[in-house]
């Protein structure tokens, strides 16, 4: 649990608006809760999940990030999952984020894109030991998968998660498998491609592999997709320097911070996500070329086997 409070101030991804957020100790047994502004807490739980698109641009398409309302007065807060997964990573059961923003839409800023700066935050206003014991893990005794109705004519089906039940002595992991291939021949890009197959995996509880590994993986954009969406007038606060852009030769302006720092990026993703079930999940969670949709999904279907 949290000592003290950490503030992290920067830009919202999609707002373009000054935000910052800050992570305070909170109650042992109260979980990880979001709160805007000056008010009170609510739990980050897959139930308040906001379909509110934070921009017109999004309004037909899969979610491109994780947004929470609260229940009490509907306000959303958008792009939470790479605070959530900093928590997760951290070992962190309980944890209030307060976000606070100068426009008229609320939006954890992104920093530099990964879970680093939240991470590093939170390490130097310090944790201890949480003397509670931790909740009851959701424990499902089948395999859970999404989609509920895969195509029968795809083998393996093209976008997929489940999580499986662990085994005597096991310990939770999370897995995530990224291959862009499909979308590279769509838009007629000719290989080496800039981004390679690739998986990327994490044991709950192994904080130095998340800090080394996972935390500092940044969200990233193909060329193809931030173009018309600039013309939109988003990202006009951002450059390829500090927002990863993908190119036909990799990074503009920029480099890679990781090998396969794509495929970890999704796996922050991924492992933020999953925290919305609002429980430790001792389960083997793995996901291929999901996105914050599929990911809610199975979010959603794991919870509801707690409420059974």
């Amino acid at each position: 649990m949290l000592q003290t409070t950490a503030t992290l101030r920067g830009i919202g991804l999609f707002t373009g608006h000054d935000a910052e957020v800050t992570f305070e100790p909170a109650p042992p047994g109260s979980g990880l809760q979001f709160a805007i502004d000056d008010d009170p807490p609510f739990p980050a739980r897959i139930e308040h999940l906001s379909r509110e698109p934070v921009h017109d641009a999004f309004a037909r398409v899969p979610a491109r990030h994780t947004a929470l309302a609260d229940p009490r007065t509907g306000r959303t807060v958008y792009t939470v999952e790479h605070a959530l997964a900093a928590l997760v990573g951290l070992g962190v059961r309980d944890a209030l984020a307060r976000v606070r923003t100068d426009g008229p839409k609320i939006e954890v800023p992104i920093m530099d894109g990964s879970a680093k700066p939240f991470t590093d935050a939170i390490l130097q206003a310090g944790l201890m030991n949480d003397p509670t014991p931790p909740a009851s893990p959701v424990r499902p005794s089948a395999v859970v998968r999404v989609p509920l109705d895969p195509d029968p004519d795809a083998d393996p089906p093209p976008m997929a998660a489940s999580a499986r039940p662990l085994a005597e002595g096991e310990t939770p992991t999370y897995a995530y498998a990224l291959d862009y291939t499909d979308t590279f021949q769509a838009i007629g890009l000719p290989e080496p491609h800039p981004i390679r197959p690739a998986a990327a995996r994490w044991t709950l509880g192994d904080r130095d592999a998340f800090l080394a590994g996972i935390a500092p993986a940044r969200t990233f954009s193909l060329r193809q997709e931030v173009e018309p969406l600039r013309a939109l007038g988003l990202f006009e606060r951002f450059t390829p320097a500090n927002m990863l852009v993908i190119g036909a030769d990799g990074p503009i302006d920029n480099q890679w911070r990781l090998d396969d720092e794509p495929a970890r990026h999704k796996l922050l993703d991924f492992i933020g996500d999953l925290a919305l079930i609002g429980r430790p999940l001792a389960a083997h969670a793995e996901a291929r070329a999901a996105g914050h949709a599929l990911n809610h999904d199975l979010a959603r279907v794991i919870r509801s086997l707690d409420a059974k």
